[in-house]
Parts: C-alpha cells; sequence; structure tokens
C-alpha cells in the first residue's frame, strides 16, 4: 500500500475538511461522520485533532484488515478509537438509512463507482 502521509495529500485534507467546517451547521462534537481511512489513521488522527468526537466517527474501508489496523495504530498512539466498517460504501449506507442513524458529513473521497443506488443512498443519507 502507498501511503498518504505526502505534501499534497495533507493540503488536500485541509482544504476539505476547512470547507465542511464553514458549511455543516451542527457543531464539531455532536457530528456524524462517515469517511475513508486506511491503517495509517490519518485522517482519523486529523479528525480528532480538530476536535471531533471519536464516538460519532465511522472510518469505512472495503478491506477490513485496513479498519483492524486503523484501530491498532489509534490504540498504540493512544487516541481514542473510533467506529469502523470494513464493508462497500452502499452496504455502509443502506445499514444507516435502515437504522435511521443521521449522517452530518460523508467524506469518501471519490474512491468509489457511483452508481444509481448509491447516488440515491448519498441522497437520503444527506437529508436526513
Amino acid at each position: 500500500m502507498e501511503s498518504y502521509d505526502f505534501y499534497e495529500k495533507q493540503r488536500y485534507r485541509i482544504r476539505v475538511w476547512t470547507e465542511i467546517e464553514k458549511r455543516c451547521k451542527t457543531p464539531k462534537a455532536l457530528r456524524t461522520v462517515v469517511y475513508l481511512d486506511t491503517r495509517e489513521a490519518l485522517e482519523t488522527m486529523f479528525l480528532l485533532k480538530r476536535g471531533y468526537n471519536p464516538q460519532r466517527l465511522l472510518a469505512v474501508n472495503r478491506e477490513p484488515v485496513e479498519v483492524a489496523l486503523l484501530t491498532q495504530k489509534l490504540d498504540r498512539l493512544g487516541y481514542p478509537r473510533v467506529l469502523t466498517a470494513g464493508v462497500e460504501w452502499l452496504r455502509v449506507l443502506e445499514e444507516r438509512r435502515l437504522g435511521r442513524d443521521r449522517i452530518d458529513v460523508l467524506q469518501f473521497d471519490g474512491t468509489s463507482n457511483l452508481n444509481l443506488a448509491l447516488i440515491n443512498l448519498l441522497r437520503e443519507s444527506l437529508s436526513w
């Protein structure tokens, strides 16, 4: 796996989350955030440092080993654990919709192929 810890990605992360924070009305500590992350836990550590509540963060990666290693890294570095899902985005959104869990921010970094089912779930998820 290539590392996501490089200057351009760090700048991108700052720009994206600065824009999200400008637009989202829900306070950071109360926001439910569903986002892509890897074993490096870079996105998770970034969000925790910015004041997000670990109990309201859901790190997603379609590879279960990635989120397992993410949790291990957080433990090793003394960060609080976050929720994780080692499944495809479509499944995460279906489960969140069925549970009627509100999602305030969805940041999947454009890594999935968009299809009609995913677009509909995105629309429904963000309108709760």
